[in-house]
């Protein structure tokens, strides 16, 4: 290891070849990447190793950017956001950096500085569809909309069925009370799913169907059917399908609580937050907006700051009061 040289090691570490012998080398770093639950070991690894060979090469760009983009995965954005700066230093003419950057920002909540950075790489690269679409969601969450409507046509003329694209846009089009248009979207994007053409990554293609559902419901249609028929392509054992249970009345929102407070609770607050934006829209379809501003209230204040839920909390909120 000593005789390694700082690139070979950048190199070896982001091919994932170099962790078995860090990790029974130096047991003090294996000791220290296995202290948190919420902890991947091979990331922890990664910024222990990344921050040795920085020493040895402090002015090589890449190494700050590999040890960033670990630090990202490990949820420590404020840090990654100080390594992509310093690799920006060093090499500011690698635009993939800003991307990044604005990822880490974003993620903080530093929303101005996120739609700078992917301005910068949406500026230097106008074919480029992802950062666009990455400002677009920031300007929404920031409530600007007219300019993240712009964005999603600069983005639906480079792609119309780039499905980033309508999965941002489906929830830009429900804020707008444009449901048919949020309905269009969602439909298209389970219709290129369900043929082969992405494969879906995360749950996103349950939260497709619970967006969707919210969808018919604000337009006053029972789409009990058509949801029975999506979930066929879900499991029912997974977060947030849950969610899903609910609007289908398989289950009541006192043992959705129930079941989130009794589960895993590693992940409690996330699904906490989701389940009281979730269950406050269903209180809305059913008129009863008391239990729905609660609701609202509560994920407003208790999901992250770069959660989906916490916007759609903090807009319904907003609309409630408008409509007093």
């Amino acid at each position: 290891m000593t005789t390694m040289n700082a690139f070979l090691s950048a190199v070896l570490i982001a091919q994932g070849l170099l962790f078995t012998d860090v990790a029974a080398a130096d047991t003090q770093v294996n000791q220290v990447c296995s202290t948190g639950a919420n902890i991947s070991v091979a990331d922890c690894l990664k910024v222990e190793q990344y921050s040795k060979d920085i020493l040895l090469a402090p002015n090589d760009a890449r190494l700050y950017v590999g040890r960033g983009e670990a630090r990202f995965r490990l949820g420590d954005s404020e840090l990654a956001v100080e390594d992509f700066t310093k690799a920006i230093q060093l090499k500011p003419g690698d635009y993939n950096v800003y991307w990044e950057r604005g990822q880490s920002l974003e993620d903080l909540g530093r929303l101005s500085a996120a739609i700078a950075d992917y301005s910068v790489v949406a500026n230097a690269r106008p074919d480029a569809i992802r950062p666009i679409l990455f400002r677009a969601d920031a300007l929404v969450d920031m409530g600007r909309d007219d300019e993240a409507a712009k964005d999603y046509a600069a983005a639906s003329r480079i792609n119309p069925d780039e499905h980033h694209l309508l999965y941002g846009r489906l929830r830009f089009f429900y804020y707008q009370q444009n449901y048919h248009r949020s309905l269009e979207d969602a439909d298209h994007w389970l219709s290129m799913a369900h043929q082969g053409k992405f494969s879906p990554s995360d749950a996103s293609e349950y939260y497709v169907v619970i967006w969707r559902h919210m969808a018919f419901s604000r337009l006053g249609i029972d789409d009990h059917g058509d949801l029975l028929n999506a979930a066929k392509y879900l499991d029912k054992k997974r977060w947030p399908y849950s969610i899903i249970a609910l609007y289908l009345g398989e289950i009541n929102e006192s043992e959705l609580f129930t079941m989130i407070n009794t589960g895993d609770k590693k992940n409690l607050p996330d699904r906490l937050c989701e389940a009281y934006a979730y269950a406050g829209e269903a209180h809305l379809n059913r008129k009863d907006a008391d239990s729905g501003r609660r609701l609202f209230a509560l994920a407003a204040s208790e999901c992250p700051v770069a959660f989906v839920e916490r916007v759609l909390a903090e807009r319904e909120l907003k609309r409630l009061v408008q409509v007093q």
